[in-house]
């Protein structure tokens, strides 16, 4: 049985990688103490917005949460280019770290 106080511990994580997202591209990255994706996020966030508006701002801070919750970018869990995606599905991937902390 999945314990409550893990699931708001996750929510709460995930929470304020958001907020973090919002306040500056790699946001959650400097929350996870990953200072070089956060600084890479943050000139890729920076020259998407100059390049592509607000939508390019969106795509490199979605890129940026699920690349710092899950280890991987947000192309290769939705198999798009060339290599780098793995066998797994996207949906094992995206909650392996909830799974890991309800003793799965």
């Amino acid at each position: 049985m999945p314990n409550n106080t893990d699931d708001l511990q996750g929510a709460k994580e995930d929470a304020v990688r958001f907020a973090s997202e919002y306040v500056v591209p790699g946001g959650s990255h400097i929350v996870k103490g990953d200072y070089k994706q956060a600084g890479l996020h943050v000139v890729a966030g920076f020259a998407a917005k100059y390049f592509f508006g607000v939508p390019g701002l969106l795509l490199v801070s979605a890129n940026s949460i699920v690349k710092a919750k899950t280890g991987r970018h947000i192309h290769e869990h939705l198999n798009l280019g060339g290599g780098g995606a793995s066998d797994t599905p996207a949906s094992d991937d995206l909650y392996a770290d909830n799974a890991s902390r309800e003793g799965r």
